[in-house]
């Protein structure tokens, strides 16, 4: 018996593309002829490098900004990336941050442990994911100071949509998109620059923060 699922009820997730053990076998070598086993080696480097070069030519609305050169930090993993962020963030103590309730555990918890409050809700039926319509019909209701959307399962998240609705609200916006690298594109306005209160905020790509200015790298 033959069972087919409608389109409308798949989940659309990211499916992992993992390299062979023939593929890493080189990069391994290399570790070893470095001596240089963890932390800010010159593979890290060159991933970096090799990142920041992805999602600027991957992200149209990031390209045509023609800003300094973009710059990728990496991290342990993408619950540091995200602690960091709010860190960095500015937002006063304790903000409330709304965030999905579907998502991986470390979102919260990263809201939590730089002292602010995570505000759960529901997510879109259709994509599973926070959208700004969800968020906006909430803040009018509820005091939010910022919001925390998640690309679920690697379904990325609509970038210009919410630096509109960050434009219109004023309520800055944080994404969690450690489970959508290489599916998910960089806007402009959501990256976190320099100055903690000038511009916007930034994307977290599993362990990977992207922003712009090479003084907050070297942190």
């Amino acid at each position: 018996m033959e069972f087919c699922v409608q389109d409308n009820w798949k989940i659309k997730c990211l499916v992992p593309d993992l390299p062979s053990a023939e593929d890493v076998l080189p990069y391994l070598k290399r570790v070893d002829q470095n001596c240089w086993y963890s932390n800010f080696g010159p593979l890290v480097r060159e991933f970096e490098h090799t990142m920041a070069s992805m999602f600027k030519e991957a992200s149209p609305a990031l390209a045509a900004t023609r800003a300094e050169r973009t710059n990728v930090a990496t991290f342990s993993s993408a619950t540091t990336a995200l602690e960091l962020m709010l860190r960095a963030s500015g937002l006063k103590k304790p903000a409330r941050i709304l965030t999905p309730a579907l998502t991986f555990s470390a979102t919260a918890a990263s809201i939590e442990i730089t002292g602010h409050t995570p505000v759960f809700c529901d997510v879109d039926s259709d994509n599973w994911c926070l959208t700004p319509e969800i968020a906006k019909r909430i803040s009018e209701k509820y005091q939010i100071d910022a919001v925390l959307p998640v690309a679920i399962y690697g379904y990325p998240i609509e970038l210009d949509t919410w630096a509109e609705f960050q434009r219109d609200t004023g309520i800055r916006v944080f994404i969690d998109a450690a489970a959508a690298l290489g599916n998910q594109l960089i806007h402009p306005c959501l990256l976190y620059t320099s100055d903690a209160a000038d511009e916007e905020d930034s994307v977290d790509l599993g362990g990977r923060r992207i922003i712009k200015k090479k003084k907050i790298v070297d942190l």
